[in-house]
């Protein structure tokens, strides 16, 4: 039931996202074509390269070398008689470069905040990976108030838990040679951190992202996600992983752990 929920989350996150973009899509398109028909009358003889490049220079809140008004006939006449297409699209090119402008600034003042308050945080959570386990995890953070920061490849889970209120440092793709660095473990404030959890639902990346976080912390409880038999046992029994001293490591198998659980709440 958590993880559906966490699910719907994070699909409604990523809804509003696109419907975003769409509409500035259309506002862009829809600046581009009044524009041209403008730029059309005002100045018939040019070709439409010539009316769309006018057209982009608009987006700059490029003052013009020129107005339009004096290529029309007569001061009054010509100033009423600018197109109210051209106008419009005057205004809308204005409102959607500023409108730029001001979403990328506090997008860059955001992560410097988010930045500042992960260096200062201490005793808090770091869980990386992605998935219904990860977006479980958060749920039951965001639900004791418990502080934990983000490590994930997925942006659409990491911009979810910012919106939640809560901190995300994104990971590089998994299909970049480096997904995860001790850099990333460093923005994370790993090293003041009280717990390390590698819940990525990939076996291998839980496994680098351990090895990693062994060597970047001496206090933090590390936990392992290996849903693959032979590889928990493998790490349980025979310590591949020697965490530093202070430091506590626990391999665990997400199947079996929730196939424990529906066995103890309903017993054949």
């Amino acid at each position: 039931m958590r993880n559906n929920r966490a699910d719907n989350q994070l699909l409604r996150a990523a809804m509003r996202r696109v419907r975003g973009y769409k509409i500035f899509f259309v506002a862009i398109v829809a600046t581009i074509v009044l524009g041209m028909c403008g730029f059309s009358v005002v100045f018939p003889d040019y070709n439409a390269l010539t009316w769309l490049y006018m057209t982009m220079q608009l987006f700059i809140l490029d003052p013009q070398s020129f107005d339009v008004s004096d290529t029309l006939s007569g001061t009054e006449a010509g100033a009423a008689a600018v197109p109210w297409t051209l106008e419009l699209a005057r205004w809308m090119a204005a409102g959607i470069t500023c409108y730029g402008i001001i979403f990328a600034t506090w997008r860059l003042l955001q992560k410097s905040s988010g930045a500042m308050k992960i260096q200062k945080l201490r005793g808090h959570m770091v869980v990386f990976g992605s998935g219904p386990t990860v977006s479980g995890l958060l749920d039951e953070c965001l639900e004791n108030e418990s502080d934990c920061v983000l490590l994930s490849s997925c942006h659409d889970l990491a911009e979810s838990w910012r919106e939640r209120g809560g901190l995300a440092v994104e990971v590089s793709s998994a299909l970049e040679q480096e997904p995860l660095s001790r850099g990333h473990l460093d923005r994370a404030g790993l090293a003041h951190a009280s717990a390390f959890y590698a819940f990525d639902a990939h076996d291998g990346n839980n496994l680098r992202a351990a090895m990693l976080a062994e060597n970047s912390t001496t206090a933090a409880r590390i936990i392992v996600r290996q849903d693959e038999p032979y590889a928990c046992e493998l790490l349980q029994r025979n310590g591949l992983l020697s965490p530093a001293k202070g430091s506590s490591l626990r391999v665990i198998s997400v199947a079996l752990t929730r196939a424990r659980i529906l066995l103890r709440d309903a017993p054949p």
